[in-house]
């Protein structure tokens, strides 16, 4: 059923409301097809063009649906067409509108496979209104009460003269609560706020408005989305199945800092070879306990970039849009010659840390692949092995899908969130340059694995360590000059522990007790290179801060004396005696540790 022109507006919101009203959204909601099914149970299609079959691009299609936590826009390409799949079978509405045109409105029924909307709107005349609006604040991620920046603003028809554009604070009902800057030009299309200008308690959007004769004749606003309160949290992307071919992709994020002006989160996929499109896998309702997991439908073979979206009740959604790249797990595929081919580009320039604890590798790299896009259209990607010391492939760990290519990305990147066990004898990564049908490079990029770094603690005092950093290098040593020893942690600076020359035992010392400092939780290898420059990331063990004297005995026992149940003097000279043991340095109070875990003799009756 068509609704007339003039209540589209009214439709919307009484939808909006309901929409808000729905019961149980803090659960899990996805508007998506069962994982694997491969295609979408429902989608609609809409083309847009005026009375004189042009395509109106610049149209905002809006679906809302009971089913849906919040609003959806159909992204409309240069022939007005746009698609929104992966839909639930379900009731939507679709709203449309555009500057200069009347807009239109439809109340549709329950839609089932696709649902093709061919609209043609007609011209209005005598209307004034903002074609667009958007504002850059200069302090989106600094400063959570002021703003800074530029605002930019298009508009569409006849402007009246002694016009003028202010620029206001609103509320979440759009009203104003203050100003930004007032009597701009109407012959400007941006302007620059020339100080910091701080935001009222109550205000959540800011907008843009031609006034005329006091007389307001058209505004446009959006949401204040400070990044460092709306943007997600770590988000990752998984592949459970270990068999190559076959993705059960399951992503991970945590909410937003502040949910207050979040309804749910959008999730979407771009394919290789279109970095603009975003192809709709589903959404999800805001959750009371900010943790959410997605698991995703069957993928299909071009998908790419997987990107999620914050959104609002109206559908608006923040700027700041993590991405995942698309990996393929195949940790249980065995390792066989691939054909192979000349001439693919072979991975360079790695960044990443990855990090050794307890025989697995865990963290991210990155590297460049090249800068022609005509190359990377025809990649599949990388394959990437754990290899010995010579080179030979012991297991294959993952192929990273080679991302988009519109704008091009010239580099890919691997994630492993869970640590992945490190198979006997291998020493490096290679990394193969794969053809869409499988062939491999014939050269591959080699990268070292990480050094294989152990501290126990034996400090029985909450945030305090004492020990031996102990670490192997069988990698070429040529450029390196020294090792050093850092506390790190996230988003802290490391503190130095201390350093030793290359050619002295991989051996740091640590024998009397000092403080884990504030937010650190890890110690990390550096490498310094005879420029005097360190890696930028280092290698990590996890600390495993003991804070009781069973919690240190209990490490020890572990670390030295595994399967061995009764532990005598004798057990201990030969501990220490052992030269795989970093014992050279024991102090008191370690020699009374370790003869604390004898166990006393009962004498007999």
């Amino acid at each position: 059923m068509k609704v007339s022109h003039s209540k589209w507006t009214a439709a919307l919101i009484v939808t909006i409301v309901l929409l808000l009203t729905l019961p149980n959204l803090d659960k899990v909601s996805a508007a998506v097809l069962p994982g694997g099914a491969g295609i979408s149970d429902a989608s609609i299609e809409v083309n847009i063009k005026n009375t004189e079959s042009q395509p109106i691009s610049s149209a905002k299609v809006l679906v809302t649906s009971p089913n849906l936590p919040f609003p959806l826009r159909i992204q409309l390409d240069g022939n007005g067409h746009g698609k929104l799949e992966n839909l639930s079978v379900a009731n939507y509405n679709i709203y449309i509108s555009a500057p200069g045109y009347f807009d239109d409105t439809y109340i549709g029924g329950q839609v089932i496979g696709n649902y093709s909307h061919d609209v043609t709107l007609e011209h209005r005349g005598g209307y004034t209104a903002f074609e667009s609006f958007s504002f850059n604040d200069n302090l989106e991620y600094s400063s959570l009460t002021e703003i800074q920046g530029t605002v930019k603003w298009n508009t569409y028809g006849t402007i009246p003269a002694n016009s003028q554009i202010n620029i206001k604070f609103l509320d979440s009902f759009n009203s104003v609560v203050g100003n930004v800057y007032s009597d701009i030009s109407t012959t400007r299309n941006q302007f620059t706020l020339p100080t910091a200008i701080t935001i009222p308690a109550t205000a959540s959007r800011i907008g843009v408005q031609l006034e005329s004769e006091s007389v307001v004749i058209a505004e446009e606003t959006r949401p204040l989305w400070k990044a460092s309160l709306y943007s997600s949290g770590l988000f990752s992307f998984k592949d459970t199945n270990p068999s190559g071919g076959i993705i059960d992709g399951v992503l991970n994020w945590t909410g937003s800092m502040n949910e207050s002006q979040v309804s749910g989160y959008r999730i979407f996929y771009y394919t290789k070879t279109d970095s603009y499109t975003e192809h709709l896998l589903g959404v999800v309702a805001k959750r009371a306990d900010h943790t959410y997991e997605f698991s995703l439908p069957q993928l299909p073979n071009d998908a790419a970039i997987i990107g999620l979206s914050i959104a609002n009740s109206l559908g608006e959604e923040a700027g700041n849009r993590p991405a995942a790249f698309i990996s393929d797990n195949r940790l249980s595929d065995t390792v066989m010659e691939l054909p192979q081919v000349s001439n693919l580009p072979v991975p360079s320039n790695f960044q990443g840390e990855l990090s050794y604890q307890a025989g697995k590798l865990k963290g991210w790299l990155r590297w460049d692949v090249s800068t022609d896009p005509n190359v990377l259209l025809q990649l599949g990607g990388q394959t990437i092995y754990f290899a010995d010391k010579n080179g030979a492939k012991i297991q294959r760990i993952s192929t990273a899908f080679q991302p988009g290519i519109q704008p091009y990305n010239s580099y890919n990147s691997i994630y492993y969130w869970e640590p992945i066990t490190i198979p006997n004898g291998a020493t490096q990564i290679l990394i193969y340059s794969v053809l869409d049908n499988g062939k491999e490079n014939d050269i591959p990029a080699y990268y070292p694995l990480p050094p294989t770094i152990q501290f126990t603690d034996w400090d029985e005092h909450y945030r305090s360590i004492r020990g031996q950093i102990t670490w192997n290098q069988d990698n070429d040593e040529s450029n390196i000059k020294a090792y050093y020893a850092y506390f790190t942690g996230y988003n802290v600076t490391p503190v130095e522990i201390g350093y030793v020359p290359k050619g002295a035992p991989w051996r740091i010392s640590i024998p009397t007790s000092i403080t884990i400092p504030q937010g650190t939780n890890f110690i990390s290898i550096y490498t310094m290179d005879y420029n005097n420059h360190l890696t930028p990331f280092g290698s990590q063990v996890y600390i495993y801060d003991n804070s009781s004297s069973y919690q240190v005995q209990y490490a020890i026992k572990q670390k030295y004396f595994t399967g061995i149940t009764a532990i005598d003097i004798k057990q201990i000279l030969l501990t220490l005696s052992n030269p795989s043991n970093p014992f050279s340095q024991i102090s008191k109070e370690d020699t009374q540790v370790l003869l604390s875990l004898i166990k006393p003799i009962m004498s007999a009756n």
